[in-house]
């Protein structure tokens, strides 16, 4: 009360809904999360002097859409947030003038090997800080809030950090892949990629008890989008002369223990992530796609999804697919019984 400065923190992804929500900011300015964010702001902004936002992944992201779009931007001294994903292509040019005026208030710490903060595109004025990594068991903790934090010899941790010099380069492959894929694929495109990956995020992290069918029917349900993917991921290894080596590098950042070791191992060598531009033969498509079913425990429409090459079709959603003139034939399946993990 005596110096009227208020602190603002928003918490990370919470529930399906976020997490469908987080993928929403591929293609939207302003997604429902980020709108309630700034409501949230606002009501209390307006009783202060000085205001400082934080967050961490999905809530340093909302930190990050207020200090740009909020009516009281000028309030707010300083944006420290921790491992943020970025904004859209909508987003950055909705609000260009206001990012002038109010990016360079943010900072976004994150771990060099942080997986989120390479998605989508952060704001061009803002500061981007590199951190080292500290009691890292397993890959997922590389977007854990506490892993930039020191820790003493006693593995107790200390509430101070030490920025890097230089980014991760194999992590800004993949933030350059996704910048790439925004720029470079149609807004239809795009908008297909984030209702597709974005239900399947909300289902496998979203919800407190997973359940493997229902991710399998998701991931099945539009395959075309996943040749999608792959054919940018062909474009853009061409565009930019990278090779096997170069997203093999890329994973094995994810190597941390036995397990994740293992699965990562495994990964790269049944899928050729940039093998050529041309997709794989359906024998290929066909293949990858038992596996999912094998995985995530069968189809139960009872159906089983064939992709069949042909050059007489053109790309058109639920009758042929892609440019490359690929069509999808439903077919019956003697049995949609479920498998043993694979």
């Amino acid at each position: 009360p005596k110096t009227g400065q208020c602190i603002i923190s928003y918490k990370g992804t919470s529930g399906k809904d976020e997490w469908e929500d987080n993928v929403n900011g591929l293609v939207e300015s302003d997604t429902k999360s980020q709108k309630e964010a700034l409501e949230f702001f606002d009501k209390y902004a307006r009783r202060y002097n000085d205001l400082v936002v934080t967050g961490h992944s999905k809530g340093a992201n909302k930190a990050m859409y207020v200090t740009i779009v909020s009516q009281y931007s000028d309030r707010i001294s300083k944006c420290a947030c921790f491992d943020g994903q970025g904004f859209s292509n909508e987003f950055l040019e909705k609000y260009d003038k206001q990012i002038q005026a109010n990016g360079s208030k943010i900072t976004n710490y994150f771990a060099e090997n942080d997986f989120v903060n390479v998605l989508m595109k952060q704001v061009d004025n803002s500061k981007q800080v590199p951190c080292e990594e500290f009691g890292i068991t397993n890959p997922g903790q590389f977007h854990s809030p506490n892993s930039i934090f020191k820790r003493d010899d006693s593995g107790k941790t200390e509430f101070s950090f030490n920025p890097l010099e230089e980014k991760n380069q194999d992590m800004e492959l993949l933030r350059d892949f996704v910048s790439y894929t925004m720029d470079h694929a149609a807004k239809k495109d795009l908008k297909r990629i984030s209702d597709y990956i974005g239900p399947i995020a909300g289902e496998a992290l979203g919800v407190e008890k997973t359940d493997k069918k229902n991710i399998g029917k998701l991931v099945v349900k539009d395959p075309i989008v996943f040749l999608k993917i792959r054919k940018m991921l062909g474009d853009y290894s061409k565009d930019n002369n990278l090779n096997r080596d170069n997203f093999n590098s890329l994973m094995n950042q994810f190597k941390v223990d036995y397990k994740s070791s293992q699965i990562i191992d495994k990964a790269k060598k049944e899928i050729h992530v940039v093998d050529a531009v041309v997709i794989k033969p359906a024998s290929y498509i066909n293949n990858c796609f038992d596996k999912i079913k094998q995985l995530f425990g069968g189809n139960s429409t009872g159906k089983n999804i064939q992709i069949d090459i042909d050059n007489n079709y053109e790309a058109s959603r639920g009758k042929t697919a892609m440019n490359n003139r690929t069509k999808i034939k439903p077919q019956r399946n003697v049995s949609s019984a479920t498998q043993e993990e694979g």
